[in-house]
């Protein structure tokens, strides 16, 4: 398990296999948005606290509620990668596979200050 305590450009951050290519960008209030390769995670804004991420590797103890979300992305470079707008790199996390299952857990719908992230 590893805890990032990140202050959050733009009230979002991202989850993908790779920086390069389009960001999903969120339509219409939603918490998330997402394609086959990038999950964008809605969260509170920087300016107003940091988000508490918590990430868990695979076979690590997950949350008992079901996920907000739970979906697949590409990781064909062999990483899931969590950056913002600004910080290429706020957590790199190894990956066998061509895609890699996400679950996200949030505390608040429309602005989570705390999100747990299940890799695998």
């Amino acid at each position: 398990m590893k805890i990032i305590k990140h202050a959050a450009e733009y009230c979002s951050f991202y989850i993908a296999g790779s920086i390069e290519g389009r960001i999903p960008i969120d339509v219409e209030g939603r918490q998330f948005a997402f394609d086959s390769r990038c999950i964008n995670v809605g969260c509170i804004a920087g300016q107003f606290d940091d988000v508490e991420i918590t990430i868990l590797s695979p076979g690590e103890t997950v949350p008992d509620a079901p996920p907000a979300l739970d979906r697949f992305i590409s990781t064909s470079e062999g990483m899931v990668i969590f950056f913002d707008a600004l910080v290429d790199n706020i957590h790199t996390l190894p990956v066998t596979g061509k895609k890699t299952r996400i679950r996200i857990w949030v505390n608040n719908n429309r602005e989570a200050d705390k999100v747990t992230v299940a890799v695998g």
